[in-house]
């Protein structure tokens, strides 16, 4: 059997692509859970917060215990590739009534990234609700 020339590295390179287009939607898959897990977290923590601290102090201590949560553990913030945001409301703010913390980061993918900026991106958005304690 004749081979032609140039085929070996022609298969190489067809395989090689499809390899490497594997393992980035891997990464990929793997970033958007390890986020979504910290973005969860990250709602807790700020209604945790939220519910034990001074009713004058409840809304902004949630959103600032949410947000540094988010900055520190989220992957890719630093580089911004993930930004996010936090939000918090209650009314009336008062013992016995819920606090919600959402918490919502936005994503774009690593490859797009670098083969066409800013074409795709997604939120990823998670809210909890406590019920305010008296301290």
């Amino acid at each position: 059997m004749r081979r032609v020339k140039g085929q070996a590295v022609t298969e190489f390179i067809l395989v090689f692509l499809f390899v490497m287009l594997c393992f980035s939607l891997a990464f990929e898959v793997g970033r958007a859970l390890i986020t979504y897990m910290n973005v969860d977290t990250a709602a807790s923590v700020g209604a945790r917060k939220g519910i034990v601290t001074s009713r004058t102090q409840t809304i902004e201590v949630a959103k600032t215990a949410a947000l540094d949560y988010a900055k520190k553990h989220v992957p890719f913030v630093k580089t911004n590739q993930t930004t996010c945001e936090a939000f918090a409301e209650a009314s009336p703010i008062d013992v016995g009534y819920p606090l919600k913390v959402t918490v919502k980061c936005k994503i774009s993918p690593t490859i797009s990234n670098v083969f066409l900026p800013n074409w795709v991106s997604f939120d990823l958005q998670k809210s909890v609700t406590m019920v305010m304690e008296d301290v």
